[in-house]
């Protein structure tokens, strides 16, 4: 029976890999996170209250747990506090990484981001780069993914916010640029595939959508689907950045950040030739994976 542990196991994606692998009679899960109400969405799993940034919490954890696997899912991916994606995301992965060498942990599995593979001055893109480093640096046997912006039921963020915009204002300003969104269930799929397959060690794969869309196609899709009907009006980058710095430093609590936006103006299809060959990634599509979010 396989002893694995996740971190950020309330989170978007940690909810529905926990609730997958919780499935698992020959997987002993122990759920980690920082949110107290840990135990009511996982009843039937054992859970562990507690924050990467506290190495005595998680080495009492390694200790009384025993972990041969550790998926890292933990991190702060927006916060008004620019030390926490050191304190948080980088000095929390060094603390789980050094435990998981003390203790000689079998394979540890990292969910880092696409905003690591573009030269992008982004707070969020730069801790998962050094995470990445700190894992890649030590001796563990390691699998990391980077997945594009991810869409599913659950989510509070991505598209949730797209999708709220869309609902509220009948003409949609937008950008022209491209994605690759992926749905949760296919990053949860490749996880998982990393635990049953004897997918080769000390790999890093890119996990983009099934499809490549421009963003106003995106908008259309979800106005659709909502039975809306929305004008959407393609701004120039020139014009929709510097309107976009007002109105990010006007917002108490801003929908959309330059930093967003700056790295969609950048997106470039992902290769993920690796992530088919080692672990038979065949992701869906945006239309399809929006559409099974919007079901929720």
């Amino acid at each position: 029976m396989k002893r694995i542990l996740i971190t950020g196991a309330a989170g978007f994606i940690g909810r529905h890999l926990t609730g997958s692998l919780g499935k698992n009679k020959n997987i002993s899960l122990k759920a980690f996170d920082k949110n107290i109400g840990l135990v009511h969405i996982f009843p039937d799993i054992k859970t562990i209250i507690g924050d990467i940034r506290d190495q005595e919490k998680l080495r009492e954890v390694f200790i009384e747990e025993a972990p041969e696997i550790i998926i890292h899912l933990a991190a702060v991916i927006k916060s008004p506090h620019k030390e926490d994606y050191i304190k948080i995301n980088v000095h929390g992965t060094e603390n789980l990484v050094n435990l998981a060498e003390n203790f000689g942990v079998k394979k540890f599995i990292f969910l880092s981001t696409d905003y690591v593979l573009y030269n992008l001055h982004d707070l969020y893109g730069e801790s998962k780069r050094r995470c990445e480093e700190i894992i890649q640096s030590s001796s563990l046997n390691f699998t990391i993914f980077r997945p594009t912006p991810v869409l599913g039921p659950g989510d509070t963020k991505n598209f949730a916010t797209l999708i709220s915009i869309i609902k509220k204002y009948p003409i949609i300003p937008a950008i022209k640029c491209r994605m690759e969104p992926v749905y949760v269930g296919d990053v949860v799929k490749m996880i998982v595939a990393s635990l049953e397959n004897s997918c080769p060690p000390r790999r890093a794969y890119n996990l983009p959508g099934g499809s490549i869309c421009e963003f106003p196609e995106i908008v259309g899709i979800i106005s659709n689907l909502l039975g809306l009907k929305r004008a959407i009006v393609t701004l120039p980058e020139k014009i929709f950045m510097p309107a976009l710095k007002i109105y990010e430093s006007l917002a108490p609590n801003p929908l959309l950040s330059v930093d967003q936006v700056q790295k969609w103006t950048k997106n470039n299809p992902l290769n993920a030739s690796l992530a088919k060959k080692d672990l038979n990634y065949n992701p869906i599509s945006f239309e399809e994976g929006i559409r099974l979010a919007l079901k929720e």
